[in-house]
């Protein structure tokens, strides 16, 4: 079955993070938008002011407020007709910049629609995708799904066209000469511990109250457009880290909500750190596992993990320069890859289900003939890490407030114990974290429990996710007593971005959100088509 293109965003650095994603869309999430090749734009034209009383200015008793600008910060197409706003959110700290927050809605009927959707982005610390060079794919996104709803999005704060901007300074730059150089994981990891130390220092000393960045931020943020943008009743689209704000706003069970899609679910109770090797062993697990279920996957690799071996021992030995362009990014660089950021790139890749297809055949014609076969997945890798998208402030703030506990040496130790394969890649990754020095504040207890709602909820999961494993979805769906948990085998990352049924499933849940969808498309589900080029592996 032919599937989208994966859209969900990632947070790569060189240093090992996890980022649980929209693009872009998000890759994206990270955006739906920044990994499609969009088809060109209808004539342009400059958006009137919004007529309609929905789009007045507003104030709410808590000092939040909403302005709607009478031209869009971009130019758009006549297809959609499209409103732009900034959210303030309430002054809580004096001394720290006042927030203002993007806001777009693209109006898709005549009339507006009383049950719109809000959008909420995956990461933490990518933008959404409002740019100008963004609209045109949220455009074809929106026309291509038919989702039948308007559409809200927003910035979260700290992420895109947000305001104040806490981006670390010369991130792009500290990122390509990581990339250049032969380094072990420990000097890799010390020299980004240094970098992310530098800009905590530097953000602080601006006066920027980082405790200010946070899921629970981003939840009050929603609750107020909600209550700004006068909307009969609101559906919830969350992908990747978005779903867990979403988990965070249905703890109060808003009865202005109608329907929830958790796509990619990132549960509440997950300690990034601690969580790593675990994530790691399960994607090579599920490639291998994957490729065997596979006739020609088994036949022309059928070595696949003592490949995987191979590479890291020889890679080690002797790291590999290549030279690539990534996508988006105006000239060639070079990404020196030794067994290291091999096998974390293999991670990465399996993000994305049209990398999933080719893993297998690059893994095996590398091993016989070279890393040269690698470039593909090299080049991605290298435009992950290059995103300008990503803001490390945004996600350090987010991910350091939303842990459960401290996770002490031993603790780490003891679940880098359970996974010998993936131990050499991950063992260190305790001494060198971020969290240490970055103070954001810290969640309270009630943050972690369970989420408990009545309103219709459809989770969606990749089977081969390797960053938000389609079991935790399952778990979370036991506790939602109007929950529906679809698994979807053969793509990664973005369910509803990779695959045209997931998208169907989507948009039909929205429309009847008291049942379960079930559609013909289903029953043609597969695993992934390996691709194999049977010259290349001779």
């Amino acid at each position: 079955m032919k599937k989208y293109k994966h859209k969900a965003a990632i947070a790569v650095i060189i240093i090992i993070s996890i980022s649980y994603s929209q693009p872009e869309v998000t890759s994206a999430a990270s955006l739906p938008i920044a990994s499609s090749k969009l088809s060109a734009a209808p004539a342009l034209r400059k958006p009137t002011a919004p007529k309609a009383t929905f789009f007045r200015a507003r104030r709410l008793k808590n000092g939040a407020r909403i302005v709607w600008e009478k031209k869009c910060w971009f130019s758009n197409s006549n297809v959609i007709k499209t409103h732009c706003a900034h959210y303030y959110p309430p002054v809580k700290n004096k001394t720290h910049p006042p927030h203002r927050i993007p806001i777009v809605y693209f109006q898709t009927k005549k009339q507006l629609d009383p049950e719109p959707i809000l959008y909420i982005a995956g990461g933490p610390g990518y933008s959404t995708g409002l740019r100008q060079k963004n609209i045109p794919g949220w455009i074809r996104w929106i026309n291509d799904a038919k989702w039948g709803h308007d559409l809200i999005l927003f910035d979260q704060r700290g992420t895109g066209l947000s305001k104040p901007s806490i981006a670390c300074p010369n991130l792009i730059e500290t990122n390509i000469k990581q990339l250049a150089a032969n380094i072990s994981p420990q000097e890799e990891s010390i020299s980004w511990q240094k970098f992310s130390q530098g800009c905590f220092n530097l953000l602080t000393k601006k006066g920027l109250d980082l405790n200010q960045y946070t899921t629970l931020s981003t939840v009050e943020d929603i609750k107020n457009i909600i209550q700004l943008i006068k909307a009969k009743q609101w559906n919830i689209y969350a992908v990747s880290y978005g779903t867990r704000v979403a988990l965070q706003l249905l703890k109060e069970d808003n009865a202005l909500i109608k329907a929830v899609i958790l796509d990619s679910v990132y549960p509440t109770d997950i300690n990034e750190l601690i969580v790593v090797p675990e994530l790691m062993a399960y994607s090579f697990k599920k490639l291998l596992a994957t490729c065997r279920l596979k006739y020609f996957c088994g036949k022309f690799a059928p070595n696949l993990e003592k490949n995987i071996s191979q590479m890291v021992k020889e890679l080690n030995s002797k790291p590999y320069a290549f030279k690539v362009q990534p996508e988006n990014y105006n000239k060639e660089i070079t990404v020196t890859i030794n067994g290291y950021r091999f096998a974390w790139m293999l991670y990465m890749s399996m993000y994305h289900w049209d990398l999933i297809e080719k893993m297998p055949a690059a893994i095996a014609t590398a091993a016989k003939h070279g890393p040269a076969a690698l470039k593909p997945m090299v080049a991605k890798y290298a435009q992950w890490s290059l995103d300008k998208t990503f803001s490390p402030a945004a996600y350090y703030s987010v991910e350091c407030h939303d842990r459960d506990k401290i996770v002490s040496r031993e603790m780490y130790q003891t679940e880098v114990d359970k996974y010998p394969y993936v131990k050499q890649f991950v063992g260190f990754q305790w001494q060198y974290d971020v969290c240490k020095f970055w103070k954001s504040g810290r969640a309270p207890k009630e943050f972690f429990q369970p989420t408990k709602s009545s309103a219709p909820i459809l989770l969606l999961n990749g089977e081969l996710d390797p960053v938000t494993p389609w079991y935790w979805a399952a778990r979370v769906a036991k506790e939602l007593k109007n929950s529906y948990f679809i698994k979807i085998p053969g793509v990664g990352h973005g369910a509803v971005d990779s695959d045209q049924c997931a998208t169907k499933i989507a948009i039909a849940f929205f429309n009847t959100p008291h049942k379960r969808p079930t559609l013909d498309c289903e029953q043609k589900w597969h695993q992934p088509d390996f691709k194999f080029d049977k010259k290349a592996l001779n």
